[in-house]
């Protein structure tokens, strides 16, 4: 470990890192909390009171107690869109799998984008759009081809459910300027493009996850390294500019195994301890038609800087939203708390320009990427929720209001999972006490 120490002192001089003191930069304006409803409610007629009865039987804890802040988008004046995840899972142990078994009680269920305001304390759900094909059928939250995570219906089911090519993990959501949706999600990882009435228009994946029996279009065009994300560690972190013709997309983790044993030489210190976190920058301004235009690197912080008791494979960048070209703020998160980090990839390597940018001994803890010409993006920390006293640290939707005002969203998984006080969906609005320096205009940036 004290090795380690040396190469994290180098990596930080040279992205330069900084932390801010936690004294007086924001204030709790509002907190705002969904009402339990019914999942039948959520995109899917098919889902019924029986239905629903049987996945309670199969673990499911709350069968009302939606979840709809894994993303969080602006959608007008004291509104805003939502998005849930794939749906209602969690973790069992199996004797197949020594480490996990994951369960999904509740395989009808189809990932949606709500819109909603905010009034009198409460979350109001004005639409629910759930995500459809080309002809119009519903998609699910089911994992898509071989190699991907398997869902269990329950902690005894013996044989998975049957892989759906169709299925997505949304995590993300940003709006373009004509009303169209761009999602990002975990399972390939991808990028999807969708219309303002839920239908997938265009979904991007790693070259080597063209997903073949999708019943939608997909193209092939993401750096192939992608598809090394960690399970259920994709794209939670997407970013539009406010012109529509620019995107970011940020893996939720590093890459790699972190179960695998040090073996000596360059993986002697374990792949869970790597800080690095690749990101995806897009032309998007033909949106069916999508460029990847760069690709770069950027670090989490150390585990340290929440606690001793901290892992580091266990930080987590959750969203981000635009703050200028080239320039985000992001979400991560540790088990104590949240940060938001003010992220800039102005002056960070595009990968794309080296032929060895895809090698994945960069995304190894052991190596020190400066000495290998390699410029991660900067960060700067703006504020933890241990500022305000918010709790949740699962916060995983994040929409700038203005210079000195963001809403913050929880994923609450549907109270399954990580949420065992049986935790509500719920919207914060944050104001800042030091204005962001955000852009004046609709510039991309590329």
């Amino acid at each position: 470990m004290r090795a380690r120490s040396k190469t994290v002192l180098v990596a930080v001089l040279f992205t330069t890192t900084v932390s801010c003191s936690h004294a007086q930069r924001a204030t709790l304006e509002a907190t705002y909390t969904l009402p339990r409803m019914t999942l039948a409610q959520f995109g899917n007629p098919a889902i019924t009171e029986t239905v629903l009865a049987k996945a309670k039987a199969n673990g499911l804890n709350f069968t009302d107690l939606p979840s709809i802040g894994s993303g969080l988008a602006v959608a007008g004046p004291n509104e805003f869109f939502g998005i849930t995840d794939r749906g209602p899972n969690g973790q069992a142990a199996s004797e197949d799998d020594p480490k996990a078994k994951r369960t999904f009680p509740l395989p009808s269920f189809c990932p949606s984008i709500t819109r909603f305001t905010l009034t009198n304390g409460e979350i109001k759900i004005t639409q629910v759009i759930p995500y459809t094909d080309t002809k119009g059928q519903l998609i699910s939250g089911l994992s898509n081809v071989k190699g991907d995570e398997r869902l269990y219906e329950s902690a005894g089911a013996e044989q998975p459910i049957p892989l759906d090519p169709n299925g997505i993990d949304p995590e993300a959501i940003r709006v373009f300027p004509d009303g169209k949706f761009l999602i990002s999600e975990e399972y390939s990882p991808s990028i999807l493009v969708v219309a303002t009435n839920g239908r997938v228009l265009m979904r991007y994946t790693p070259t080597s996850k063209s997903i073949d029996g999708a019943t939608y279009p997909v193209k092939a065009i993401l750096p192939d390294i992608f598809a090394q994300r960690r399970p259920n560690k994709g794209f939670e972190n997407l970013a539009l500019s406010k012109d529509g013709k620019v995107a970011y997309a940020i893996l939720q983790s590093p890459i790699g195994d972190v179960n695998r044993e040090p073996v000596g030489g360059k993986y002697s210190i374990p792949i869970a301890e790597s800080r690095a976190i690749r990101a995806v920058k897009l032309d998007v301004s033909d949106p069916l038609n999508a460029k990847v235009i760069g690709e770069y690197f950027v670090e989490a912080s150390l585990a340290r800087d929440y606690s001793a008791k901290q892992k580091q494979e266990k930080i987590s960048w959750s969203d981000a939203d635009w703050m200028a070209p080239d320039k985000l703020l992001v979400i991560e998160r540790g088990k104590s708390q949240v940060k938001l980090l003010e992220v800039d990839f102005s002056k960070a390597t595009n990968l794309l320009e080296r032929k060895d940018g895809s090698n994945p001994m960069f995304d190894e803890p052991s190596t020190i990427l400066p000495t290998f010409g390699i410029r991660t993006a900067e960060t700067r920390e703006i504020f933890s929720t241990a500022d305000v006293g918010i709790t949740s640290t699962k916060i995983e939707g994040i929409a700038i209001l203005g210079p000195t005002e963001i809403a913050l969203s929880n994923d609450n998984d549907f109270g399954i999972g990580d949420n065992v006080t049986g935790e509500p969906s719920r919207v914060w609005i944050v104001r800042l006490k030091k204005p962001l320096d955000l852009a004046t205009n609709a510039v991309a940036g590329k």
